[in-house]
């Protein structure tokens, strides 16, 4: 892609200094992606998801170009710097796209969409995290968190586990 992203260099060097501590001591790193709301980025969210005190974070919009891009720009920095091959063998493990994802509301929030449209943007997200890591590092593992309400019925803001798995299987079944 032609468009530039620029990462804190402090933040890095401190994911430098972990990373390689977590492989001398031969401890398995997960990167979980979660993304709070920054006002300076609105246009990374989706419309629908206005600020909410209920909600602590806010699902990337990868309907649009630029939240498409940076996701993908994301996960290949981090994937291919610590894809375990420089002398440190600093490696990210497994990528987890979010937390409790079924829960719409309060932590992956895109706004009152029915089951089938929420699961349709999160699995357009989860081929993207999936798809890049893979091209950076083939043994990469990529998760989907969910809750555990398991037989929640679920509404515009929630979705039972159940339900979401189910809507999330066949979606990556007919799209792959």
């Amino acid at each position: 892609k032609d468009e530039k992203y620029y990462f804190d260099k402090d933040a890095v060097h401190k994911l430098d200094e972990l990373f390689a501590t977590c492989a001398k001591e031969k401890i398995v790193v997960s990167a979980r992606i979660l993304s709070e709301y920054d006002k300076d980025f609105a246009e990374l969210y989706y419309e629908k998801a206005k600020v909410n005190i209920n909600t602590k974070y806010y699902a990337i919009n990868t309907s649009k170009e630029y939240g498409a891009n940076t996701l993908e720009a994301f996960v290949a920095f981090f994937t291919e710097r610590y894809n375990g091959t420089d002398e440190q063998g600093r490696l990210i493990s497994n990528w987890i796209l979010g937390s409790n994802v079924n829960e719409n509301l309060s932590m992956n929030f895109m706004g009152e969409l029915d089951i089938n449209t929420y699961v349709e943007e999160y699995a357009r997200s989860f081929r993207i995290v999936y798809n890049t890591a893979k091209t950076k590092n083939a043994s990469v593992n990529v998760y989907v968190p969910i809750s555990n309400r398991w037989g929640y019925k679920s509404n515009k803001l929630s979705y039972g586990g159940r339900d979401f798995f189910n809507a999330f299987n066949d979606e990556i079944v007919i799209e792959g």
